[in-house]
């Protein structure tokens, strides 16, 4: 995203110069002028709110951004492990045109040198400035990089480092097949003798080690190595030779080849026969398949396809590989027969704000789905931010999965003493230390601030006690393992800052105890030496869902996405290593819990439809998915259905299915309510099984009893009690009632209240819970979830929408239950809407249809310091021609002002989230003004837009523009740039000036249900004010803070009113016909 806004610093001058339009020839009144009575131009209270508390000033460039992949720009995760590559050449590049062995030698050693002492000054730059910096990998050979996890608010200081090329992500993993493979019931399916025999499953990602022990490989170094070879560049990788398939892994191919890593710079794509996975980061396939269907996995007797689609030395997958591995799932053998296909597609892969309809691999999903194969694809790792699931997962016939915690893993801490602080607290295990088992207890010793437990301590010093440690000067494992030669029985590190604690990473020692990190506050607590705390291996929740698991509903319509949990952190396969395994976690490695499930269903049910084995999957799902150490209910948009259960799906009697959807949950997606009541009705399908009839009785259950006490919206089932003979359907019919008038206050927007917790405010859902009648026993019961996100609405409709000249009184009237939130802004461009492309063809091409803009004077001061003169804000207000859910995707919008008229901007005013400005994990939008000629900008205030809309407006202060005078004109390109494809920049020219709105409303105000108000329309008249000024751009869901961001329908939310054409001349009166 941002890399897009930067480039257009460097190429879009030259557009504003070509295209900009004519200044003004008529001078601007002075300080006389009506214009200048400023009364009524003073800010309202609704658009100052919107400034930030403490303006933020950046000493960042932002030009450095174009290092940056985009991927990471867009992640939600407070820190990412990211692969650094820096600008030097690597040895191989370096010697690749030497031709005498001895001299590559020589060379080549005295390159790799050079390289390490050039990490190591650019290591030591970084952890100088940056909040966290720990290098996990450093090479010199293949690649001049240093891999490390970072803190993404640093991405943009690390990338000004002139050593720094290009900065990627790299995946980030985390526990024990032996453990989650029971926990989401495999083990028992595996014992009624369901293992997945028969069913083929490809797995796009980064091939697999068939000679791994877990494929039943030889399980030897030296076997991996003579089918890998020595190294990347081996010709033995491209060529399978006897070793591949194997009578476990029976097919497959290389899309990508070893050398392609994606980004700038980076060798091309290759294809070969062999998709042996690499070592290292390219172990990402390998564990994905072995927690699929290895010795150990969910479905061992499944046949497994490797599909090579992702880069062997980095975490980039290739969109053509990408389509072209789809291609050969469907097609195997590739003679136009698909009677070979795979059974199951796995995709531990995904982008953030997935977008169903655009994306290409979503449509492909959808095109697999109608000739029979099941894809299970990742929510994603974006964390508790609403509408950030990925997609291919977003395609509608997708599996979407979510992570659960694995039930072992240990996350809170309990305070037993002092009383005052009681409770628990979050505490992240340590995934390097031994586990805990049982209950550890006692009183807290702190080591104190001078000693960091870096060096070793005198043995037995501390044995049997509980120790805190300050987090500082050396790796986490090192403290650890020092407390446990000293004889500690459980360590934990405080953290020192105001971060929030996470998995560190090992750093070498031997620590054979527990480890945990804890916040600076809980830190504190302990720090007073007279704490008692335990941890306790058993957690008292059924599932917990994973902090860092993306957040629903879906980005396009708010449908139900993800769809279900599974645990996402399991030890598997590690390739090259012959038998060896490593810790692997995320969505990534839950939803190859899912696919292994559904390939258990599929050997046991090989006549069902995908849309039964979905279903079921869902129905069966362990609901008792909690959020928090309070065990709070999580929301149904975090989990969908709840934790798989394949043992209970395997025994289930029946499925349920939406018949609109195909889906084993009701998504009602986002809704306007505009009337006092609306319904909605769906249909669902239930079938039997088994071989008798089964009673059901039918209710509904909300996940919040406030949400079900407010009457905001009801669900109505008939029948509410079913019978459903052997082996036959039947329909009931499923009533939601949303009353508008009931429906709490809108608090969710894009920018300052844009949080997992203002979404969970606004959304409703629950259950429908099939509960077996007396009649029938057997019968299982079976659940639905459901999950509506209603919005109280406007609907304005004015008298007229155009405008006299000279101006005008235009009657607007509410006729929605919401309070319609007006404000106006002076019209410059009314646009016609841009083609857009269809299904999968990655071309939204978001467009303006309005642009407008309204000075706000406020006093001396609000914008910087005081200098007598009346500062203003500048309202940059677009309506776009589609809606989007969070302000950003697919369409970052912004304006570039040439304040001196040189045709070349001064200014680029435009969305950015704050994390990128030193705010880690804070991704409310701001509006950023960066000076185009140093690249620098600040923020003073968060952007205006409610969830949902096509409304956005930009605020900026007079400071961040030059200080601009009133009535001093300035060229301008408002712009729309497509940061989700990358495919359209759709712009236009305009020319405005503070004070030169040429429109203007005095009386404007906010109508209630049902109210009437008058529209005053001020026409100051063509000359001196913004030469071709239009009318005016109505926005009716203006924001109005917390619990009233706006909403209105998607008809009426932004209303143009354009100046009335002059009355046509009167015809001339017929000539008198004449005598002859």
């Amino acid at each position: 995203m941002l890399k897009t806004a930067i480039a257009r610093l460097a190429t879009r001058g030259a557009l504003v110069a070509a295209t900009s339009v004519t200044l003004f020839t008529a001078a601007y009144a002075g300080p006389a002028d009506p214009r200048a009575d400023l009364a009524a131009r003073q800010a309202p209270a609704h658009i100052q709110a919107l400034k930030l508390d403490e303006p933020i000033s950046s000493d960042l460039d932002y030009r450095a951004l174009r290092r940056i992949d985009p991927a990471l720009l867009r992640t939600t995760s407070d820190t990412e492990e990211v692969l650094i590559r820096l600008r030097e050449s690597p040895v191989t590049q370096y010697v690749a045109q030497e031709t005498s062995p001895s001299a590559r030698r020589s060379q080549g050693q005295a390159r790799k040198q050079y390289l390490r002492a050039e990490q190591s000054g650019f290591i030591a730059r970084s952890q100088n400035h940056a909040r966290r910096f720990e290098v996990s990998a450093q090479t010199q050979v293949v690649l001049n990089s240093v891999v490390a996890r970072v803190s993404t608010a640093d991405l943009i200081a690390i990338a000004q480092d002139p050593s720094v090329d290009q900065i990627s992500r790299v995946r980030d993993y985390e526990r024990h097949l032996v453990e989650t493979v029971p926990q989401i019931g495999a083990a028992i399916a595996q014992e009624r003798g369901f293992d997945g025999t028969g069913v083929k499953v490809a797995v796009l990602d980064s091939g697999i080690d068939y000679m791994h022990a877990a494929f039943g490989g030889p399980g030897t170094l030296d076997a991996y190595a003579e089918a890998y070879g020595a190294d990347r560049f081996d010709s033995a990788n491209t060529v399978p030779g006897e070793f591949f398939p194997t009578p476990k892994v029976v097919g497959g191919f290389d899309f990508v080849g070893e050398l392609w890593v994606g980004g700038a710079g980076s060798p091309p794509r290759t294809e070969d026969p062999d998709p042996i996975g690499a070592p290292g980061v390219g172990s990402h396939g390998t564990n994905v398949a072995d927690i699929i269907a290895g010795v150990n996995g969910v479905a061992p007797g499944a046949d497994l396809y490797a599909v090579k689609t992702c880069a062997a030395y980095s975490s980039a997958c290739n969109g053509v590989a990408l389509l072209l591995g789809m291609e050969f799932s469907a097609d195997p053998n590739r003679d136009g027969d698909i009677s070979d296909r795979v059974d199951i597609i796995n995709m531990s892969l995904g982008a953030n704000f997935g977008q169903d309809f655009d994306n290409s691999l979503a449509q492909a999903v959808e095109n697999l789905s109608a000739i029979g194969v099941l894809t299970v694809a990742s929510a994603g790792n974006g964390g508790d931010n609403p509408f950030i699931t990925g997609t291919p997962a977003a395609a509608s016939t997708a599996i979407s999965v979510a992570q659960t915690q694995v039930a072992s893993v240990v996350d809170r801490m309990t305070v037993v003493e002092p009383a005052a602080a009681a409770g628990d607290y979050p505490a992240v295990f340590q995934s390097w230390s031994a586990p805990l088992d049982g209950v550890i207890e006692g009183l807290v010793t702190y080591l104190g601030p001078s000693n960091l437990g870096c060096e070793p301590l005198d043995a037995g010093s501390l044995e049997g006690q509980i120790v805190l440690v300050d987090r500082g000067d050396c790796g986490f494992s090192v403290k650890i393992s020092n407390l446990a030669a000293a004889g500690a029985k459980l360590g934990i590190i405080g953290l020192v800052t105001a971060d929030d604690p996470f998995n560190g990473g090992f750093g070498g020692g031997e620590p054979f105890i527990p480890g945990f990190m804890i916040s600076q506050g809980t830190a504190n607590i302990l720090r007073s030496g007279e704490a008692v705390v335990r941890f306790d291996s058993v957690s008292p929740f059924a599932a917990r869902i994973v902090d860092s698991s993306s957040r629903g509903p879906r980005f396009r319509d708010s449908g139900l996405k993800p769809e279900i949990g599974a645990p996402g952190a399991s030890v598997s396969a590690n390739s090259g290593t012959g038998d060896g395994t490593r810790t692997f976690g995320g969505t990534s490695g839950a939803a190859p819990m899912v696919a292994g499930s559904a390939a258990i269903l599929m050997q046991a049910f090989p006549g069902r439809s995908l849309a039964e084995l979905k279903a079921v999957l869902m129905n069966t799902a362990e609901t008792d998915v909690v959020g928090d150490l309070a065990g709070t209910p999580v929301p149904v948009s975090r989990v969908g259905a709840g934790e798989v259960r394949v043992d209970a799906a395997l025994a289930s009697t029946t499925a349920a299915w939406d018949i609109q959807s195909l889906s084993g949950g009701l998504g009602f997606g986002a809704v306007e309510v505009a009337d006092e009541q609306i319904r909605i009705r769906r249909f669902v399908r239930v079938r039997n099984y088994s071989n008798k009839n089964v009673f059901y009785a039918v209710e509904n259950t909300f996940r919040s009893a406030e949400a079900e006490a407010s009457g905001a919206v009801d669900i109505r089932v008939l029948p509410r009690r079913l019978t459903i003979p052997a082996g036959k359907d039947r329909i009931i019919r499923v009533d939601m009632t949303i009353n508008g008038a009931n429906l709490e206050g809108n608090f969710l927007n894009s920018g300052g209240s844009y949080s997992g917790a203002n979404l969970t405010r606004n959304e409703y859902d629950g259950y429908l819970v099939f509960k077996p009648l007396k009649q029938n026993r057997k019968a299982t019961a079976i659940t639905m979830p459901w999950h509506v996100l209603p919005r109280q609405a406007a609907r304005v409709e004015p008298s007229k929408t155009t405008i006299a000249d000279g101006g005008d009184v235009i009657t607007l009237t509410n006729t929605g239950v919401g309070t319609a939130q007006n404000d106006a802004y002076s019209l410059l461009l009314s646009l016609p809407q841009q083609p857009t492309g269809g299904p999968g063809e990655s071309f939204p091409n978001p467009s303006i249809r309005g642009f407008g803009v309204q000075t706000f004077l406020v006093r001396d001061g609000f914008c910087g310091p005081g200098d007598g003169a009346v500062d203003y804000i500048m309202g940059l207000a677009f309506n776009l021609w589609e809606r989007t859910a969070y302000s950003l995707y697919p369409g970052l919008v912004g304006v570039l002002l040439d304040t001196d008229g040189d045709g070349v901007p001064e200014y680029d005013v435009f969305n950015i989230a704050r994390n990128f400005l030193g705010f880690p994990g804070d991704w409310r939008t701001v509006t950023f003004a960066v000076d185009v000629s140093t690249g620098l900008g600040n923020v003073f205030f968060f952007t205006e837009h409610a969830h949902n809309s096509a409304n956005q407006v930009l605020l900026v202060c007079n400071t961040q523009i030059g200080n601009q005078a009133l009535f001093a004109p300035m060229n301008a390109l408002a712009y729309v740039d497509d940061v989700s494809f990358g495919g359209s920049f759709n712009a236009a020219p305009t020319v405005f000036a503070p004070l030169g709105e040429r429109f203007f409303t005095p009386d404007l105000t906010d109508l209630s249900p049902g109210q009437s108000g008058q529209m005053t329309v001020l026409d100051f008249g063509a000359a001196g004010n913004n030469p071709g000024e239009l009318g005016l751009l109505l926005i009716t869901n203006g924001d109005r803070g917390a619990g009233a961001h706006g909403g209105a329908t998607a008809e009426t939310e932004a209303i143009l009113f354009q100046e009335a054409p002059p009355p046509a001349a009167a015809a001339p009166a017929p000539r008198p016909r004449g005598r002859r």
